[in-house]
């Protein structure tokens, strides 16, 4: 059964005015032809305002008019508007066979807004993860959030602040006693991070001797004094390239 007239109406209206999400419309020479509310609201205009003008005029750093004459779309482009960095799609509008306009949508009015769904949404995976390794191996360790057992005020509160912190860049230091987690905190930190997917290289500094700690961090060449490898060694910190050194 196909939806009537006044049911697609209401389908579109739902979809672009309903939802937090931003949209935008561009006819083939790159004037807006429609703004939701939520795109307006956020760069401080009104429909009535921009309706008929080109795309330029109105949305900072934008690229519709491009893809409304190029018909190549753009998905998940940053694009920096109102002091923030946003999440934005660009896609072709056809009709047939011709290219009328391009439509664009921005998921996350901010790059923080985004890092932090995405913290949320990783968390979520690795409990899942979590599960599954459990059942193929009952014994199995995995280190995340899910294996750090406690319902207490400050575990649940630290535990919120591990997702906060761990979309950012910043350096992060954990204290505590021995045998309180540490380790499981800044592996479950490294795995909620956008390094997930690069090295988590551990060092126990208190096991290396003074002299060889610049060489153990660092690296060296071959032959770089006595009883160095032949081939050299690489040092901690490049092993971790673009992963997550845990000092210990």
């Amino acid at each position: 059964m196909l939806f009537n007239t006044k049911y697609r109406e209401e389908i579109i209206e739902a979809v672009f005015e309903k939802t937090n999400f931003c949209f935008v419309v561009v006819n083939e020479e790159g004037l807006i032809t429609y703004l939701n509310k939520n795109y307006c609201d956020f760069i401080e205009v009104t429909l009535d305002d921009v309706l008929g003008k080109h795309v330029t005029e109105i949305i900072e750093n934008t690229r519709m008019h491009i893809v409304a004459k190029t018909g190549t779309e753009e998905i998940a482009d940053l694009q920096y508007i109102k002091g923030n960095h946003m999440i934005a799609n660009r896609i072709p509008l056809f009709a047939d066979g011709k290219l009328v306009g391009a439509v664009g949508t921005v998921l996350y009015k901010d790059t923080e807004e985004w890092k932090k769904m995405n913290s949320h949404v990783k968390a979520l995976l690795l409990e899942i993860e979590n599960y599954q390794k459990k059942l193929r191996n009952p014994r199995g360790a995995t280190y995340s959030l899910n294996d750090i057992v406690g319902s207490s005020v400050q575990i649940n509160d630290i535990k919120e602040k591990i997702k906060k912190v761990s979309s950012g860049d910043a350096s992060i230091l954990l204290e505590g006693g021995s045998g309180t987690g540490k380790e499981l905190f800044a592996h479950s930190i490294h795995q909620l991070s956008e390094r997930s997917a690069k090295p988590f290289i551990k060092v126990n500094c208190a096991a290396i001797p003074v002299d060889l700690l610049e060489s153990e961090l660092f690296g060296y060449e071959g032959g770089a004094f006595t009883g160095a490898k032949k081939e050299g060694k690489r040092g901690k910190f490049q092993l971790a390239d673009g992963g997550d050194p845990l000092p210990g």
